[in-house]
């Protein structure tokens, strides 16, 4: 064992108060691994990526690893502890500034600290430790649309990431597979490690509890989601006379256009759109939903596409039937009709057939939602994707 005690001063080079922050010592392992794991943006920010970065840091922290964070959001630049994780925060600004302000970030710490490697939970911010790290093993996540969607001008630099990444891990097989078709090389390593889940696992049966008629959704609001079709379907079983409420929560650009078809298709009485709610909402609703509707779509041209779906993941532990788009990442894991619903998203039809079935159907409804929480349990933990990780990395250590 060892202490290493890092001073690090607020902001790039400056002094606060003229106080160094040489309060905190670490006692690191020696057999543990040391990941630097470099994110665009990490909580109290909120989003998936920011999400997925807090995660899995967390993650590797409980499997007994040191992590060390770089990263930019708005806030104090300063040495930030928290779970266990050191955290630097580079401040916002121009992406040159926020590279530059990256790399000499690491430059400081290279000098106290041997890492083994590099997690950069998204392309672009393998950058730096391409630069000042050559030697060290690099793993790069990816989950959609940030190597679908990339102006023509960066796609060579992507290539380029890629080219030296030696290890790549997809939130999903779709997107695994997306990311190799559209290289002129093969990757070193690709494997597939799915998501964990946003709460803790409820601790009773939430099947039993759930309300069947009540539909939920969270997610951010835009055109991938879907929810104008939605709307659209929900309303056809309104016209019909069956009885359910729909809540959605989020927020994003699509909101006056989903407002917009809940007023022409008069259903303001059985859809509701909640806004952004808090984690305890959000763990209400999903408690009493019996079915989760998530008809998400590609769109750009099939470049902006679900990768994974936590809010879907989420779903189905709290034992939701989750009905969901059949494109990207939850084809990798929902099978139609038995722990869950597959349906063709740009089809309205499609969306209110699942969905009456369901509805008529309480027993129907209640088994696929059993399954689903027994498979969401047993594969969606973040222990779980870590250790796919370092079984990753184990493997690559040994060719």
């Amino acid at each position: 064992m060892f202490l290493l005690l890092l001073g690090v001063k607020n902001g790039i080079g400056k002094h606060r108060s003229d106080v160094w922050y040489l309060s905190r010592s670490f006692i690191l392992s020696a057999n543990n691994v040391n990941i630097l794991l470099i994110a665009k943006a990490y909580p109290p920010v909120t989003g998936g990526l920011e999400t997925y970065s807090e995660q899995v840091a967390l993650a590797y922290v409980r499997a007994g690893h040191a992590v060390t964070v770089i990263t930019a959001h708005h806030g104090a630049t300063d040495l930030e502890i928290r779970g266990g994780v050191r955290i630097f925060n580079v401040g916002m600004g121009r992406q040159i500034n926020v590279f530059i302000r990256m790399l000499i970030v690491l430059s400081k710490l290279r000098r106290n600290t041997e890492f083994d490697f590099v997690h950069a939970t998204s392309w672009r911010v393998a950058l730096p430790a391409m630069v000042l790290l050559g030697s060290v093993k690099l793993l790069i996540s990816v989950h959609g649309r940030e190597i679908f969607v990339v102006s023509k001008w960066l796609q060579p630099l992507m290539r380029a990431v890629f080219k030296r990444a030696d290890i790549v891990v997809a939130v999903s097989q779709p997107i695994a597979d997306g990311l190799q078709a559209q290289l002129p090389f093969k990757l070193k390593y690709i494997g597939v490690a799915w998501n964990g889940i946003s709460f803790a696992p409820p601790d009773r049966n939430w099947v039993e509890k759930s309300d069947p008629t009540h539909i939920f959704c969270m997610c951010r609001l835009v055109a991938r989601k879907n929810l104008v079709r939605a709307v659209s379907a929900i309303a056809t079983l309104h016209k019909e006379g069956l009885e359910f409420t729909f809540h959605i929560a989020g927020s994003g650009p699509e909101i006056d256009s989903i407002n917009a078809v809940i007023s022409q298709e008069g259903v303001d009485d059985k859809v509701k759109c909640l806004g952004r709610i808090t984690d305890e909402e959000a763990i209400e609703e999903y408690s009493k939903a019996g079915i989760f509707l998530h008809p998400q779509i590609a769109t750009e041209g099939g470049g902006d596409i679900e990768g994974f779906g936590i809010v879907i993941a989420d779903a189905m532990v709290f034992g939701a039937v989750a009905v969901v788009g059949n494109s990207g990442g939850p084809k990798d894991f929902i099978q139609s009709w038995e722990n869950g619903v597959l349906v063709e998203g740009r089809e309205p039809v499609d969306i209110s057939d699942a969905l009456r079935t369901l509805l008529a159907d309480v027993e129907l409804q209640k088994k696929i939602a059993q399954r689903g929480l027994e498979f969401a349990r047993e594969h969606f933990t973040w222990k779980q994707h870590i250790a796919t990780i370092e079984d990753f990395v184990q493997k690559k250590n040994t060719n």
